[in-house]
């Protein structure tokens, strides 16, 4: 009898029943490897939360992408201009600092790619991006007559276009803060808080997928 049950497992192994389960198994391993590709670059990374001190005030800054996900593909097919937000507030309210002038810098790999001033008075600084193939970044906006830094509104943001995200992986933003309160209040040099954080481009290349006999090229975050 125990013969008899290892030849029946022997041919039920190898019968219909078993290549289809094989073949499923088969079918959603690659299914899986299609829809969630390995990603690097720590590409996701849209939003940091900074924390820093001036005196006995603890300020927070916020630095958030938007939309959440940019890739390159979405940069170049879809026209894609991601706004960057910076928002200086008080943790312990959740209020927001007003008449905030920010010194910002943001490198790739180390190069510099902007340094420039900004103000907002309400503390909360939007800077649309648009990629262009410019061999410099410039900075458009609403220069404050004496701060000379540039200002913008929700409907009209401050914009910086040139060679900016035009590439994948991560972007670090240092941020210093010159001004609070009001917009003559200016804080000493060797008191003011700086900030570093990062934000990440997903990079997106074609490569082809083979599954069975078919080849095509798909978009593959790497």
């Amino acid at each position: 009898m125990k013969d008899g049950r290892m030849t029946n497992l022997v041919f039920d192994m190898h019968g219909s029943g078993f290549r289809s389960a094989i073949i499923f198994v088969l079918f959603f391993i690659i299914t899986c490897a299609l829809i969630y590709p390995e990603s690097a670059n720590a590409d996701g990374l849209f939003q940091e939360q900074l924390s820093a001190s001036f005196g006995d005030r603890t300020t927070d800054l916020i630095i958030k992408m938007m939309p959440p996900v940019v890739t390159t593909e979405t940069l170049e097919n879809q026209g894609q201009n991601p706004i960057i937000q910076f928002k200086l507030y008080d943790p312990a309210t959740k209020e927001g600092f007003k008449h905030v002038t920010y010194y910002i810098t943001i490198e790739k790999d180390g190069k510099k790619l902007l340094s420039d001033w900004f103000h907002d008075h309400k503390g909360d600084l939007k800077i649309e991006m648009k990629p262009s193939d410019a061999e410099s970044i410039t900075v458009y906006g609403e220069p404050d007559p004496i701060l000379q830094a540039f200002t913008g509104t929700d409907r009209n943001p401050v914009v910086a276009t040139g060679p900016i995200f035009s590439e994948g992986g991560l972007y670090h933003f240092i941020v210093r803060v010159i001004t609070i309160d009001y917009d003559r209040s200016f804080i000493p040099d060797d008191k003011q808080p700086e900030y570093d954080g990062w934000l990440s481009i997903g990079a997106v290349e074609n490569r082809q997928v083979t599954v069975g006999n078919n080849i095509s090229e798909n978009p593959i975050p790497v």
